[in-house]
């Protein structure tokens, strides 16, 4: 499971200080969380502030990439954040879990992210599951795919993807 790298301080506007834990990629040069967080943690921080509908509903999103991250730092990329993003906007419901110890090599990383990306993207409704085994196991990677029909996607160690219906 991805480790959190640093706690990050955000300032109120009535002098107080927020802390938020920094996900494993929040030094990108991007300074995406930063940017994202920062603006939400105050506005949450001013009790005079009464959040928007649109406020409430970026909080949501922003909890939901932020929770796929800490999670499943295997199974996320910006691509596949956006990607689940806009699935979950269609009524997707979509759940990572990140049961390794360590990355995965960097070949079924990419081959996992990509076929992720994919499936999260042509996906209208039900549910899908993507989960890394831990260290050892056959498959390194199984997605799920519940519709119309149930549709397992396994990535083995060497980054060969099977697809099967269940």
């Amino acid at each position: 499971m991805p480790q959190v790298s640093a706690i990050v301080t955000f300032p109120c506007p009535d002098g107080c200080r927020l802390q938020a834990q920094k996900p494993p990629d929040a030094d990108q040069p991007d300074g995406r969380w930063s940017r994202q967080i920062g603006p939400l943690l105050q506005s949450l921080a001013d009790p005079t502030h009464q959040l928007s509908a649109d406020e409430r509903d970026a909080c949501r999103v922003l909890e939901g990439r932020l929770r796929d991250a800490l999670r499943a730092g295997n199974l996320v990329s910006q691509g596949v954040s956006d990607a689940i993003q806009a699935a979950r906007g269609r009524g997707v419901e979509v759940v990572l879990v990140d049961n390794r110890g360590s990355k995965l090599p960097e070949a079924v990383r990419r081959t996992t992210l990509r076929q992720l990306e994919q499936l999260v993207r042509s996906s209208t409704s039900g549910r899908i599951v993507a989960r890394t085994a831990p260290e050892g196991y056959a498959e390194a990677v199984t997605i799920l795919q519940v519709d119309a029909e149930r549709n397992l996607t396994t990535i083995d160690e060497s980054g060969t993807v099977t697809v099967r219906k269940t």
